[in-house]
This record gives structure tokens, sequence and C-alpha cells, in this order.
């Protein structure tokens, strides 16, 4: 008998079969592969291939980001994770002791997984009071940074902080923050945002991306779509976000352009209910996430904030939350607290997947968006540093730098702002409070004035402050415990410090309740150990004064 071949047919199969004789030996053989060598259609064809040998149970797992609740891996730390198999592993400061402890503990879990598909790890590593990992000097908020508009020195910090986690095998960050925060008392973001003007917010948020992109560090923005208006936390309670349709919309735009410029890999959902939209909180809301999916066309991963916040349960079980924000359209779930709460998300997932309530092609569509966020990190064939050059990222110098950048060009813009409402002229001498010694101490190595001290505590007696009608009083308020005894040293039963003129406020926290203090303030919105150095040096360059005082109290000194 005669056979026929069909040409075209025979190439299609010898090309397939080339393409992915590479993964047959073992489908699951992802460690130490050179992605970057990959063409798109390789990468397509790849992802497929490991798509059709994972099991029911792995690809569910995958559409999970569960916490660990411990900072040591043990017998139950592996025992729990081979059960749920998750996608993403979320680190907090609980899990985090040192450098040498944390990378023990990422080693551990990616070495349980050699053969497989490693899970993601993240953070929350923003700046200001939310970081997971310390560094010396610490970051400077988001809101410092956008106030500068600077966009190199947004940039750096993006470069520096994706070196650091690249360093740890994090690979992605659940940052920036794309709220628009106006200078309220009640914002629950605070100084989170890069502030209220969303093409600025755009901006910098584009080249703090682009800093992390170097490194193939994932970044998130977060919280969709806006909570910078409100000021109720969905860790507590079940929050409503009451905005109008205008400000709805305007919240929106920092997401629309860096969506349109390509630069999102992933978008974190909030669990607020905007009334005027839907009835359901944002997370579970179709009709919310199908603006990012459906009108802007977002192409990236959409990520639940932690289901078990008191905001996420409109539904009863950690389980009914799960199906319910996969069925919404979120790619990954965030379940980050507790180990029960994990497997019950796993099990119902696995139970709508195989129950058809969850269809495959929704899995599928999912588990695709995963795996192609995951070949844009080193994550399949990156190996760990010496621990010294992990701990030389958390102080190097590049990193000083550009933070002692940000300071100065913050204390530079306040002052400026400021200074118009500061007689001046008539200081003689310092009188400095603070909290915090390493103030102090920079400040007087600095100054070329004569000054007192006074060092803040919960004890402190504030009637015991007497100021002099010469001194420039500087009171630096770290925290909402400082805000308190500021209160008190200007309440009207104390006379010693009515003087708004002689009066400046340092603010290095959030601003809290000092918009209502009639004196003067620098928001400068960020930690450093060089503050009060930094303060000093612009007061004395600004304070007048003729030659013959300052020999004088050169001489004095």
């Amino acid at each position: 008998m005669k056979v026929r071949y069909n040409l075209p047919l025979f190439l299609s199969f010898c090309l397939g079969f080339l393409l992915f004789t590479p993964f047959i030996a073992s489908s699951y053989q992802t460690k130490d592969l050179d992605i970057n060598k990959f063409t798109d259609l390789e990468k397509r064809n790849y992802i497929e291939k490991l798509m059709q040998s994972m099991t029911d149970e792995e690809k569910v797992g995958q559409l999970l980001m569960v916490g660990l609740q411990e900072k040591y891996f043990s017998a139950s730390t592996k025992s729990h994770l081979q059960k749920i198999q998750p996608g993403f592993i979320i680190l907090f400061k609980k899990n985090i002791e040192t450098p040498s402890q944390t990378l023990a503990l990422i080693k551990n879990v990616e070495k349980q997984n050699s053969k497989k598909i490693p899970p993601l790890f993240s953070v929350d590593q923003e700046g200001g009071d939310v970081v997971r990992i310390p560094t010396s000097p610490p970051i400077p908020t988001a809101l410092a940074v956008g106030e500068l508009k600077d966009l190199d020195l947004a940039k750096n910090l993006g470069v520096h902080i994706g070196h650091i986690l690249s360093e740890f095998h994090i690979y992605m960050n659940l940052a920036p923050v794309l709220d628009l925060t106006e200078y309220s008392p009640i914002s629950f973001i605070q100084t989170r945002s890069y502030g209220v003007d969303p093409k600025n917010v755009s901006l910098m948020a584009k080249n703090f991306i682009e800093g992390l992109s170097t490194y193939g560090i994932l970044s998130t923005a977060k919280h969709f779509p806006g909570i910078g208006y409100t000021s109720n936390d969905s860790h507590k309670s079940i929050s409503f976000a009451d905005l109008s349709e205008e400000e709805i919309i305007k919240s929106l735009e920092p997401y629309k352009n860096l969506i349109r410029e390509e630069k999102l890999d992933a978008v974190m959902m909030t669990h607020h209910i905007y009334k005027n939209m839907d009835s359901l909180p944002a997370t579970f809301s179709k009709k919310i996430i199908d603006i990012l999916r459906v009108r802007f066309e977002f192409k990236g991963l959409i990520i639940t904030d932690d289901v078990e916040m008191t905001g996420a349960k409109i539904y009863k079980t950690a389980g009914e939350r799960a199906v319910q924000a996969i069925l919404a359209g979120n790619d990954v779930v965030m379940v980050a607290w507790n180990k029960k709460s994990q497997l019950q998300a796993h099990a119902s997932l696995l139970k709508a997947y195989k129950t058809g309530l969850i269809s495959k092609e929704r899995v599928a569509a999912s588990l695709t968006r995963i795996l192609t966020a995951k070949l844009k990190t080193p994550l399949f064939q990156s190996s760990f540093s010496p621990l010294a050059e992990v701990l030389a990222t958390l102080k190097n110098e590049d990193l000083k730098r550009t933070v002692t950048q940000i300071l100065e060009k913050k204390v530079s813009q306040e002052f400026n702002l400021t200074k118009q409402n500061l007689s001046l002229s008539t200081f003689k001498s310092y009188y400095v409070i603070s909290p915090d010694f390493s103030f102090l101490k920079e400040f007087k190595k600095t100054s070329r004035l004569p000054m007192r001290t006074f060092l803040l505590n919960s004890q402190s007696d504030m009637r015991s402050l007497k100021a002099k009608p010469s001194e420039l009083v500087v009171f630096h308020v770290n925290g909402p415990k400082t805000q308190i005894l500021l209160a008190s040293l200007l309440s009207k039963k104390n006379t010693s410090f009515q003087l708004d003129s002689h009066f400046l406020v340092v603010n290095s926290r959030f601003r809290g309740l000092l918009e209502s203090f009639k004196v003067p303030i620098l928001h400068i919105q960020m930690r450093h150990p060089l503050l009060g150095k930094e303060i000093a040096h612009v007061l004395d360059f600004n304070i007048p004064r003729d030659l013959s005082s300052e020999i004088q109290i050169k001489s004095a000194n």
C-alpha cells in the first residue's frame, strides 16, 4: 500500500518536537534554565507544557499567596507547604529577624521546590514605616520622595530596593502605592503615597518601577481603585469608600497611565466597598475588576489583599472568599496569617475547580499570567550570593548617597516654604527638644550657635520647659506620642511657649494632628540619622548675624 505524506503537517510535527524536546525528560526541571534566551514562542510553549504537567492540586496552589507563621524552616513548614504548593509566599516582619536567618528561610523553601515551580517570595518594601527588610539609612516615605518631584531620585531608590530584594531572592515588591493622598489627619494612607496630583504620582511610580525592574523585581500597584481619600482601615472593619464618581475616576488616573505604558506587573485590590459602584468589596466585585481587565486592558496579575482582613469577611470562610475572589477575576488570593485558613482556601479552590464552578479556562488564564510573570524574574536561574555581599547591599554607599540627597533636598524645600513665618533675626540660641538622642547629638555637633537640649520621654514633665525670648525652640516630632506632648506644650495653660514665630516643629513622621497647631512646621516625613545635622545646617545658614557675634560665639565654645 502506498503511503501518502502531508508535508506541511509533517514539518509542523518536527518543529513541535524540537521545541518540546528539552522538557520531555522532566517537565518540572525549572531551576537553572536560562529563560532569558527563550524566544517568545518558546516561552509560550514552555508555559503550556508546564501547565499540562501540573496536577489539579498544583494548579490551584499557584493561585495562592500564603504567609509563613515562623522565622525558621521546620518539618512543620515543609509539610504545610507541600500540602498547598503555593505560587507565592509573603514575608512580614515576624518572619524577618536577621539577614542570615531570612536567607536561610528562603533557601530552605526554594530547596524543597528545586525540581518544581518555585514559589515567588514577596514583601511590602514601600519605604517609611512600611518596610520589611531594614536598611541603613532607612528608606524614605513615598510622600517625601513625591513632594520633591525628582524622577532620578525616585528611580535610584527603586534600583537600590530592587538590588536588596534580589539578593534575598525576593522577586516581588508589593509597592508602589498609587493611592492619591490629601493632607488630612484622618487619611489611612498618610505618607505611603506620592501625593495628591495624579500626574506626579504616575511619574514618580513609573520611575520607581523602572528602578525595581533593573533587577527583575515585579512591582505591585495598590490599592485599586484607591483608598487615599478614606480614613477606614479594612484590616479592622468592613470599610466603605463614599467617593463620588468624579473622585473615583480621578483616583484611577495613575493606573490608567502606567497600564498604557505597560509598566505594571501586578495590581492589588482593596477590600473597601465603593457604594457608588457596587455593594461588594472591590476584591469581590467583577464590575470593578473589569475596569482593570476590560476597560484598561490590563494584562498583568490581579492580587487580593489578605482575605483574612475583617473588610473581606463579607463571606464567612476563607475558602468561600478565595473562590469568590477568583470568580470575580483575581489571579492570586492572599491568605497570610492562618494555616487553617490557607488549607481551607486551597481545598475550596480545588473543589470549585473539580466541580466546574471555576472553569478550566478561568484557571488556565490566571496560570498563564502567573507563569509569565515568574518568567520575567531571575527566579528560575539565579543562585544565592555570599552573606557578606547581601549585607553590603543593606548599607552601601550609593544607597546612603541617594537617601541623603533626598533628606537634604526635603529639608531645604520645607524650610523655604516656612522661613517667612520665622523672625530669624531675633534668635541668638536654640532650645532643641527631641525624643531622639541622635537628633540632639547631630544638631549640637553642627550648630555654631549656643543651644540647650531636652530629651523627651513618656515621663517628661512639659511644665518644666521654659523658653527664653531670644531662643528658637526646635521641637522634633517622630510619632503620635510626641505629637501629644507637643499639644500639651502648646496648650493655652502653658504661657511659656506662645511665641509662634519663636517655635519650629520638625516632623519626621506622618502629619496626624500637626495641621491643627498654629506654628511653623517642617514636614520632612522621613527618618534619617543625620536629620538633626541637616536642620542645624539650614538654620545656621539662614539666621543673620554679624561677624563679631560669630567670633564671640566661637571663642565661647
